[in-house]
């Protein structure tokens, strides 16, 4: 493919008139179709709040309160086809769709979908944001065998499309599930294609109006679709002849280099505006072998004092493609003691919710548009940007983690604790 840059230029030129012409029109037809407005915007649903407006949609019984959009099994059926799987011919009366169901070993299954014990089971490991835990998965599968026998499948919702870790279940233990059907991964692709068919055959206009805003909170959350208008205008001009399509397609081919790139510039630019203010306080900044690389997890860039031997300040991408960015004290190993951190204290301090692991004493996500770098455009333009802005956002977040923890960290180090340094609006100029 020889894509030359006077093509490129052109076809660049024409997309951008044609959106800028779209935004012009935009203040005449907003007043009356609001297209941008969706009520999820003000809910910002938890993983629970998602799993039970999945599991209302599942639930089958048109008297249920739990199931007020009395479309029967409808929604149901439309779920066993988009995932793959025979509808059971079962009791549609005894079939319940509950949340949080408890197993042993102090489990919960996040959805379950019960047809009766001699029927079928369906159950709904829902993972938009979060990890999985220790054999997590091989303990819900033990469950479903011994109640449903061979009649069941575990669906595992992943948020950005990761595959289950194996510490929650073995590779091989997966693959014979999957090989028999008692097992399938899905993503939030699937289950939008989900909602729009639902929302095709609804009967309701009251819940076609409420599948048309979740569907769209989905494609915004996790796939990364921001604005339909502009999605609309890009796919039309890509179509418009096969020149589009042919330089679309060297675009999509070269993202991947253009974020290497960039990654490469943030690392840089963090490490210099970090040192020009810490190194001759004794600090380091370390960027590890790999950063830059999208389908590298756990690579990150280290803070530390000279003589920490244990701890680091740090954040990495727990996820391929900069998915997942976390942020805080963190260990050299599982095995290091904990430090005396005050979770609460520190979180009201700092204004975040963080938690506490095995390998990190505390740590807390990134906030959107900065959590999830692969479907934001927000970091990489922050990167490009003459300012830098996520270069200031990552800085800022390590000094004020740095006022906070230093003391207890060179204490946990045997150090001599250093005292709190109020920073005022002078140190934080460049």
């Amino acid at each position: 493919m020889n894509i030359d840059e006077q093509r490129l230029q052109q076809f660049f030129t024409e997309l951008n008139a044609k959106r800028k012409a779209f935004d012009e029109n935009y203040k005449y037809f907003a007043p009356q179709l609001a297209p941008q407005f969706n009520c999820f915007d003000f809910i910002a649903p938890n993983e629970n709040k998602l799993s039970e407006i999945i599991a209302h949609l599942l639930n089958p019984q048109v008297l249920n309160p739990q199931a007020t959009h009395a479309q029967g099994n409808l929604f149901l059926k439309l779920f066993f086809k988009q995932i793959g799987i025979d509808y059971p011919d079962c009791n549609q009366e005894i079939t319940t769709v509950n949340c949080e169901v408890a197993i042993q070993n102090n489990r919960r299954i996040d959805i379950l979908v019960d047809f009766g014990k001699d029927c079928f089971g369906l159950a709904i490991e829902n993972k938009p944001w979060t990890g999985d835990q220790y054999k997590q998965l091989s303990d819900y599968n033990k469950h479903l065998n011994n109640i449903y026998r061979n009649k069941y499948c575990l669906i595992y919702l992943s948020g950005y499309d990761s595959d289950p870790s194996e510490n929650s279940i073995t590779k091989a233990e997966k693959e014979q599930l999957e090989k028999s059907n008692h097992y399938k991964k899905i993503n939030f692709f699937n289950i939008v294609s989900w909602l729009e068919q639902c929302e095709k055959a609804s009967k309701s206009d009251h819940v076609k109006h409420f599948l048309r805003d979740f569907i769209a909170y989905c494609q915004k959350t996790f796939l990364g679709v921001t604005n339909m208008i502009d999605k609309d205008v890009i796919k039309k001009t890509i179509l418009e002849n096969d020149n589009n399509i042919e330089l679309a397609f060297a675009v999509e081919k070269q993202m991947s280099s253009v974020k290497e790139s960039l990654l490469k510039d943030f690392a840089n630019s963090l490490k210099e505006k970090f040192e020009a203010k810490y190194k001759d306080k004794g600090w380091v900044c370390e960027i590890e072998d790999n950063f830059s690389s999208l389908f590298e997890r756990y690579k990150g860039i280290k803070f530390y004092k000279r003589g920490w031997n244990k701890y680091r300040l740090r954040f990495h991408s727990e996820r391929t493609r900069c998915t997942e960015f976390i942020w805080g004290v963190a260990k050299k190993d599982g095995n290091i003691p904990d430090i005396n951190l005050d979770i609460k204290k520190l979180n009201e301090n700092l204004n975040e919710s963080g938690k506490k692991s095995n390998y990190w004493p505390w740590w807390c996500y990134f906030q959107e548009p900065y959590r999830n770098w692969d479907i934001n455009v927000e970091p990489w333009l922050g990167i490009q940007s003459k300012e830098k802005e996520i270069v200031k956002f990552v800085m800022d977040k390590i000094e004020a983690l740095i006022y906070e923890a230093e003391g207890f960290i060179d204490q946990a180090e045997g150090l001599t604790p250093t005292p709190k340094t109020v920073v005022n609006e002078a140190d934080k100029q460049p």
